[in-house]
């Protein structure tokens, strides 16, 4: 049976039964299911331990990626703050616009990247996922301290 012929069987597309041949992908457990009816066995039958191992291992990685991303914006964020909205530093106003919007960014990049690898927190440990929160409050709370400064400034 080609890759064709079995993408149509299951309805997915070749590219996904390729993937799964090369280990570069997962089926879901629909597609699971699709596939031992086709092919008269069992789901137990199709998936290994090693296979469920590697999925894990795979997907925690990338959820660390995303931690280590996440928490490197938020340093970005915290020390763009620091210097551009602390007036404690004498940069000039286009460098300080410019501090604002790293903040910014680095905090909105923070709390997306946070959403992304909070799927896999429970697998991450509780403490990595507190820290992570905690450093959040952190970046909104100076950011916003900032900005209410620069208001203040301003107004």
């Amino acid at each position: 049976m080609t890759q064709d012929e079995l993408a149509a069987r299951l309805l997915v597309t070749r590219t996904a039964v390729s993937k799964w041949e090369t280990g570069r992908g997962w089926p879901g457990v629909d597609s699971l299911r699709l596939i031992a009816d086709e092919f008269g066995c069992t789901i137990d039958s199709l998936v290994s331990d090693e296979d469920v191992r590697s999925k894990r291992d795979t997907e925690d990685r990338q959820s660390l990626r995303l931690y280590f991303a996440a928490v490197a914006c938020a340093i970005a964020a915290i020390l763009a703050a620091a210097i551009g909205m602390s007036g404690v530093f004498a940069i000039p106003p286009a460098a300080a616009t410019a501090c604002r919007w790293v903040a910014v960014w680095g905090m909105i990049g923070y709390v997306m990247l946070s959403f992304a690898f909070s799927r896999a927190s429970e697998r991450m440990g509780k403490r990595r996922v507190l820290a992570s929160r905690v450093v959040v409050v952190i970046v909104v709370l100076v950011v916003m301290m900032g900005f209410v400064g620069v208001a203040g400034v301003a107004g």
